[in-house]
């Protein structure tokens, strides 16, 4: 068994790259949102063409919120969510993203 020196554990940290957490605008988040609907996949057409009318809204500062017309959209939605982190983190260099899912008021569904 090799025994590793405190040097080099602190050498191989300071190899490893930073997690970024940068700031992103509205803009910058419903810009990347479009650019992952328009790589999904032909066989998702139908979900890609939901998506597309969404748009992401912010409600803090790593936090969006996409709001579904019904609850088979919203889980759909869910069970893309890793993905969809996974590109936005990616993107938009904030590891720190996360996403919140829910279904359209009453009120609300005219709009969307």
């Amino acid at each position: 068994m090799q025994t590793i020196g405190k040097s080099e554990v602190q050498e191989k940290a300071s190899e490893t790259p930073a997690v970024e957490n940068k700031a992103f605008s509205q803009e910058e988040l419903t810009h990347q949102w479009h650019a992952y609907v328009d790589r999904m996949p032909k066989e998702r057409r139908a979900m890609a063409m939901r998506m597309k009318g969404m748009t992401p809204r912010l409600t803090n500062e790593s936090t969006f919120e996409i709001v579904a017309n019904n609850p088979q959209i919203a889980q759909y939605l869910l069970n893309m969510k890793d993905s969809i982190l996974k590109e936005l983190r990616s993107n938009l260099c904030n590891a720190g993203i996360q996403m919140t899912v829910r279904i359209a008021e009453v009120q609300e569904l005219q709009h969307i």
